[in-house]
């Protein structure tokens, strides 16, 4: 700092020594950095003032001239920044940390920082000296703390500067919610502070009617959770307490109430001289309710049940019409709610049963239902059908109201439904309904059949390969086109669904396992028990090799024939086969036979 000023007076009086060398001063500039400025312009002043407000080389000029010539005299001089330091602070509580940080300019080299701080008259360093210019420091105790860092350049000249804060605890405050609005619904109170020092305590109570009642006294808990039993406006209060003893209140009202009184309330039954049963339920009020059931025909009120507890109450209508029924509950308060409901009472229909039978395929599962009416209730249901004169039971009498049922033949089905009631009367509804193939099975089947007898030794068997080679695959499908003298068994099985317009359920394919694992699985289309009974139009895949088998599990092995299902009549399958002796021909196989791996079921459309 002191060379910084010597320089500049160096420079005035350099100025005036130029000066006295005429009576004519004119001008003054001086060069910085390549750049020329003027001071001054031409003048009989001998005097000018040059504030320096950058470091570097100047280089002075002083112009004199008078009527015959002009003298120029130039001075240069080096001006450096003074050597100094500065320091910042961030925080300004006690356990906070408290970030100093150093920066410098002037001085020589290198320059190192030492940060230390003067507490209570005492001297204690933080960081001793080293490049580092910041450093962070957790002060416990509270008061005026002198901060101070000392920079040291390479010359060991040093150079200081501080700053004084007054460290304090930060404020202590609280927040607090109290939430809750009905008698004997929990009440939730909780707290929450910031500032203060170290571990705080909660202590909560309430004032009610003047008087105030404590709920905890003071701990660490935060929150609190209780019922309380009057009607009122409450006052909450929690008071936080630091470890200096300095407490913080907070207080939240609330006025709480018994639960609004709430009633619901049920009416069933439709037919005169049967019985209405009438339900109610109560919510909110208080203590037990009592309630009381009444109804309203005719423009007359009657009573069915006074005040009691009682939540139920039936009623057997005797005449026809419109019935308004009403309840009216009330609680220890002799507080009321009234509800009611209308019900138009009907004659009694007469003693009948109707029964549904969905429209299906064979081989489809079918779920027929009844529905009773009339009668004396406690219906029981018998379900039959009728084939080519022989009757089935389906069901024998049940409360059971439906009954699953698959067929596994054509032919015209009668079904039957028997109804009985409480006092044995019987009444019965029929249905028919003929229930064939799936046609779309039976389109898929008969393209098979037409290429029955097609043979790779006069080349017949080539218009099935190039339905498949000519047909657009899915991404799923192996990119191969089929030669004529490749095995053709799963073309053939795939060509028949492309002619037949169903491609898309049942996938196609060249290849066995790859149709089993890359197609009919993926579209959860695939079947390998060894109980399955499959039907015309499914796919049946082989193992091709028996004696690894085991006909009492699954086939697990990969498959290496397959056929398309053509029939089925008890356990015997009749197959139709492409490359079956290098020809399209039918084979028949027994249900859980070892050779086959499983079933390609497509879902064909209704």
């Amino acid at each position: 700092m002191h060379k910084y000023i010597k320089r500049v007076i160096s420079f005035v009086v350099c100025l005036m020594m130029i000066v006295g060398l005429s009576h004519d001063v004119e001008a003054v500039a001086y060069k910085l950095n390549g750049k020329t400025y003027t001071i001054k312009k031409y003048s009989t002043s001998k005097t000018a003032t040059l504030k320096l407000t950058k470091t570097g080389t100047y280089t002075l000029y002083v112009y004199t001239k008078d009527k015959k010539r002009t003298v120029k005299k130039q001075k240069t001089i080096k001006v450096v920044a003074p050597y100094k330091v500065s320091l910042k602070t961030s925080g300004k509580y006690v356990n906070d940390t408290i970030k100093l940080t150093a920066s410098s300019t002037g001085g020589k080299g290198t320059k190192q920082y030492k940060f230390s701080y003067k507490y209570n008259g005492k001297t204690y360093t933080i960081k001793d000296y080293s490049k580092t210019k910041s450093v962070s420091f957790k002060p416990k105790k509270t008061g005026k703390y002198q901060f101070i860092v000392q920079c040291k350049d390479s010359r060991k000249k040093v150079t200081s500067c501080s700053k004084t804060l007054n460290l304090q605890y930060p404020e202590l405050k609280v927040s607090f919610k109290a939430k809750g609005k009905y008698i004997n619904d929990a009440i939730q109170l909780t707290a929450n502070s910031s500032g203060g020092k170290g571990k705080k305590q909660y202590k909560f109570t309430y004032k009610f009617k003047g008087k105030t009642h404590t709920l905890k006294d003071y701990s660490s808990t935060k929150t609190l959770s209780f019922h309380l039993q009057d009607e009122g406006e409450y006052q909450f209060i929690v008071q936080c307490r630091d470890e200096r003893k300095k407490v913080v209140t907070k207080s939240e009202k609330l006025r709480l109430q018994y639960p609004e009184l709430k009633v619901s309330f049920h009416a069933t039954g439709k037919y005169i001289n049967n019985p209405i049963q009438l339900t109610a339920d109560a919510t909110g009020g208080l203590g037990e309710k009592e309630y009381k059931f009444a109804y309203q025909h005719n423009d007359k009120k009657y009573v069915l049940n006074d005040f009691s507890k009682s939540q139920t109450v039936s009623f057997e209508p005797d005449d026809i019409g419109e019935y308004q029924f009403f309840v009216e509950c009330k609680d220890k308060r002799n507080q009321k709610v009234l509800e009611s409901t209308k019900l138009v009472i009907e004659d009694e229909p007469a003693f009948q049963v109707e029964l549904d039978v969905p429209d299906k395929y064979v081989r489809e599962k079918m779920n027929i239902k009844a529905n009773a009416e009339g009668g004396q209730g406690d219906y029981q249901y018998r379900f039959v059908y009728r084939l080519k004169d022989e009757e089935v039971v389906l069901q024998e009498y049940s409360a059971k109201n439906s009954v699953s049922f698959t067929p596994t033949e054509e032919g015209d089905y009668e079904f039957e439904v028997e109804c009985r009631d409480a006092e044995g009367n019987i009444t019965t509804s029929t249905m028919i309904r003929k229930l064939i193939i799936n046609p779309a099975r039976t389109k898929v089947v008969n393209v098979a059949k037409s290429w029955l007898g097609c043979k790779e030794s006069d080349g017949s068997h080539k218009k099935i390969i190039d339905v498949y080679n000519g047909y657009k695959h899915s991404s799923a499908t192996v990119n191969y086109k089929v030669k004529y003298t490749d095995a053709w068994c799963d073309t053939f099985v795939s060509a028949c669904f492309i002619k037949a317009g169903y491609a898309s359920i049942s996938g196609t394919e060249c290849g066995c396992q790859r149709h089993i694992d890359n197609v009919l699985k993926k579209k959860g289309a695939w079947e390998e028990s060894d109980d399955y009974i499959p039907q015309a139009g499914d796919i049946i895949f082989y193992h091709g090799n028996a004696e690894k088998c085991d006909s009492t599990k699954d086939c697990q092995h990969n498959s290496h024939h397959v056929g398309l299902v053509a029939e089925v009549n008890g356990q015997n399958i009749k197959v139709i086969e492409g490359n079956y002796s290098d020809s399209v021909k039918y084979r028949t196989i027994k249900v859980g036979d070892a050779k086959i791996r499983g079933y390609g079921v497509p879902k064909y459309p209704h």
